[in-house]
């Protein structure tokens, strides 16, 4: 299940996975068996925050000129 859910984060195999995790990829099954759902949701979470981040940076380099200043999230979000 934590593999089909991180589908929509990027990681499209379990090697994608464990790359992003820090686990060794002959590993990642074993890892995944050992996590408690707590774990599961505290991971998925931080990918979460990470994808978003991620997309926050290309709209805020097709919004912000380099010599204006900062744009703040709440103006973000009426583009």
């Amino acid at each position: 299940m934590a593999l089909a859910i991180s589908h929509a984060y990027g990681c499209y195999n379990p090697k994608q996975w464990a790359d992003y995790l820090g686990i060794q990829p002959q590993k990642i099954y074993g890892e995944i068996a050992k996590w408690s759902l707590y774990k599961l949701k505290k991971i998925l979470l931080k990918m979460m925050v990470y994808q978003a981040a991620e997309q926050l940076k290309v709209i805020k380099k097709k919004v912000q000129p380099a010599n204006q200043e900062p744009i703040l999230l709440w103006q973000l979000m009426t583009v």
